[in-house]
């Protein structure tokens, strides 16, 4: 029976109250069970001696915990809004140290996190979190700092895990399967199966590795302390320690601010180079489908309709928008197996395959593949998120060894298929074969090339957002009285125009698809997924290991900066 409204409710309706899931406060009442109605009498009581507030957070939440979720439209709406931020999770990534110090609080899909502005706020996200719930009410004039230090280990005010184990293990391979699987074949034209099989499981076996070690360093027991920005007082009670969430986050845990600045930089590097590729990819596969057109006109036209897409400071509509790469992904590898097993002719036939060789036909060349296999084992950057977002994080590993399994065995496949159907005459992406045999199905080949070149609009977005939230809070922070964060809408036009326009120049003057990935996965994937991860958990946990394990993360850190330095020269220097 709802209680009648006092005045005391109408005043408190004023007060904000951060919701972490909207989703759960929608949910339709569902019919008790004899369980429910055991608590029921225990909840009214605590709800009589309660304040307003409170009573109606814990009315909400007794009335909707035990709702039915199987709908169709709940299971779809969850695995979406999963998705989604799995999607996000690259901004956390490469967020700048300023922008993180109500990380704690929020979900990490939206792009600017609202401010907390009163310590009642604050009290509502706790007793969002079953906090307060669990450790009694903070009443008026309570010190909240001294009621967490009374239980120290609730001080993780964090947004609440959500995705499932499959819904985990799809973000993940999502997240594996980029556009590099696209040069795969092309690697092993140059390697032949013998050097391509054996870097293929070299890189599998180390990213899983230390894509596990980065569990390990979340979970040091050490807190990172709440950012303090000069100028501002802090947002939360001084007793309030930042739980570790993401890669930038291992990276203070090891090695400070530093550290955390050096991924930063890092990441949007890696970035801008994802940008570029993704410029060339929808050049090289427009001009598959009409080669008359220049790669400078479709360069130019592509980025400047991708242009008015980077303005807004929230992109969930590109979040949901990137599920086009799955359904691109997908129609690939359909239609790469159809085309094989349809045709008789040599090349681009599975039944009637082309000449293939165990070893290089050049070892000079070698190296170039050692970026293009790489590259498709980049996800470390958003697996602490995805960790964090687990609701059984205990099953991590296992959620790893799934994702590992089925993103290598697509790797092998499209590798395996492409290779046999065209040999030596491979190109660089293997979407730009397809338009070159006559026999193969047009329209098919056309909805291939189409999906492919319009993947990268949804993705480009989402890959030089966090770029342009690092330049323009860079920029506040070197001139704090003259440039606001966030910018004007004006500022912020000329200056999100003038670095998508940068990535066209770059991709104009440096054209070749296989070079930018290979550059991609020697320098980057090598430094973000073998060499930073090793050196984190050598930093945390050097004195606790033993002599063999040791030697062992050495050794592995040794290989990726072997590996990742041999790979970086040859794709600078050397031409295929």
């Amino acid at each position: 029976m709802r209680r009648p409204q006092t005045e005391s409710d109408d005043e408190d309706d004023n007060v904000p109250i951060i919701i972490h899931n909207v989703a759960e406060y929608e949910c339709g009442e569902d019919s008790s069970s004899s369980s429910d109605d055991e608590h029921s009498d225990q909840d009214e009581d605590d709800l009589n001696q309660s304040s307003p507030r409170r009573r109606r957070f814990r009315r909400n939440l007794a009335s909707t915990s035990y709702a039915s979720r199987s709908t169709a439209s709940a299971v779809i709406g969850s695995w979406m809004s999963s998705y989604a931020r799995s999607a996000g999770f690259l901004e956390d990534a490469a967020a700048p140290v300023n922008k993180l110090r109500n990380v704690a609080l929020f979900d990490s899909v939206g792009s600017e996190p609202p401010e907390v502005a009163s310590v009642g706020q604050v009290e509502d996200a706790l007793e969002r979190d079953h906090l307060l719930t669990d450790y009694g009410t903070v009443e008026g004039g309570e010190d909240i700092g001294a009621k967490l230090q009374e239980h120290e280990h609730v001080t993780d005010v964090g947004p609440a895990p959500m995705s499932t184990i499959a819904q985990t293990v799809f973000n993940a391979v999502n997240v594996l399967m980029g556009i590099g699987i696209l040069s795969l074949p092309f690697a092993f034209r140059i390697t032949g199966w013998a050097v391509g099989g054996i870097l293929l499981s070299l890189c599998c076996l180390m990213t899983h590795h230390t894509a596990r070690l980065l569990a390990k360093c979340l979970d040091y027991s050490s807190p990172l302390p709440q950012i303090k920005v000069p100028g501002e007082q802090l947002t939360l009670f001084p007793s309030f320690r930042r739980r570790p969430t993401t890669y930038g986050d291992i990276g203070e845990l090891a090695y400070g601010v530093k550290g955390r600045n050096f991924i930063s930089v890092l990441f949007c590097v890696e970035l801008m180079a994802a940008c570029v590729a993704l410029v060339i990819l929808i050049s090289d596969s427009i001009t598959a489908l009409f080669p008359a057109w220049h790669h400078v006109v479709v360069k130019s036209v592509a980025v400047g309709l991708i242009i008015p897409m980077t303005y807004p400071t929230s992109l969930r509509w590109a979040s949901y928008g990137s599920l086009l790469g799955v359904v691109a992904l997908s129609n690939l590898m359909v239609i790469i197996l159809y085309d094989g097993l349809t045709t008789v002719e040599t090349p681009g036939s599975l039944i009637y395959p082309a000449v293939t060789r165990i070893w290089p036909e050049n070892w000079e060349t070698v190296p170039l593949a050692i970026g293009l296999i790489m590259a498709g084992f980049c996800g470390h950057s958003v697996f602490p998120n995805i960790y964090r977002d687990m609701t059984e994080p205990e099953k991590y590993n296992n959620m790893l060894n799934v994702s590992y399994v089925v993103a290598t065995i697509m790797y092998i496949f499209i590798a395996a298929c492409g290779y046999l159907m065209f040999g030596d005459f491979t190109m660089p992406e293997i979407t730009q074969n397809l338009p070159q045999v006559p026999s193969y199905n047009h329209i098919l080949t056309s909805v291939t090339l189409w999906l492919t070149a319009v993947n990268p609009l949804t993705k480009f977005p989402l890959n030089v957002n966090p770029i342009n939230v690092q330049i323009e809070h860079s920029l506040h922070a070197i001139f704090p009285t003259s440039i606001l964060y966030p910018l004007p809408i004006l500022h912020r036009v000329l200056l999100r125009s003038f670095t998508s326009f940068l990535i066209l120049i770059i991709a104009i003057l440096f054209p070749t698809f296989h070079s930018i990935m290979s550059l991609m996965g020697s320098l980057f994937a090598f430094s973000v997924c073998v060499i930073f991860p090793g050196m984190c958990y050598l930093k945390l946990f050097g004195p606790l290991l033993g002599a063999k394990e040791w030697a062992m993360e050495m050794g592995v850190v040794a290989i990726g900066v072997g590996l990742g330095t041999i790979g970086t020269i040859w794709a600078c220097f050397v031409k295929f």
